[in-house]
């Protein structure tokens, strides 16, 4: 079993995370990049980026996250109910019992549940007017729909 220094080592390792040597024609070598070349020197206009700097643009961002929390909450709702904006009441739909044991049975439809669905939402489109389903369906789709039309009416 390897230690935990061989697997950082492993996972940090230059051959990795850096391209590999390139040779000339004429036999030499450039040399290889490594860690030790994005260390930020003294003097230079060269900055590389560090871990540490990640640190920053989360805390700009739960900053950003609690401005929104209370803009939100102390100028944006109440001015929307003093412009008329009435609050959204919730609709719960009441369970069916048949369609509750059947989710309780098989969580996942099969695919010919899935393949009866298509005829369903196409009557759906096309009662409505515009049918993107129109293109993908094949003849035994459109021959469901048909006998789902006749069964409806």
């Amino acid at each position: 079993m390897m230690s935990n220094t061989s697997i950082y080592d492993m996972l940090w390792d230059e051959s990795i995370w850096f391209p590999v040597r390139f040779h000339h024609e004429d036999g030499s070598v450039d040399t290889a990049l490594g860690w030790s070349h994005l260390v930020n020197k003294p003097g230079t206009n060269t900055y590389y980026p560090k871990v540490h700097d990640l640190h920053f643009g989360i805390l700009v961002g739960v900053v950003l996250v609690i401005i929104r929390y209370v803009l939100e909450t102390l100028l944006i709702i109440p001015l929307g109910y003093k412009l008329g904006i009435k609050k959204k009441k919730l609709v719960y739909v009441d369970p069916i019992p048949s369609l509750e044991e059947v989710y309780k049975t098989k969580k996942k439809p099969d695919d010919k549940q899935c393949m009866m669905a298509i005829p369903i939402l196409h009557l759906f489109f096309y009662l409505w007017g515009d049918n993107p389903l129109e293109e993908v369906m094949d003849m035994e789709n459109k021959r469901l729909l048909d006998q789902l039309a006749k069964t409806a009416c």
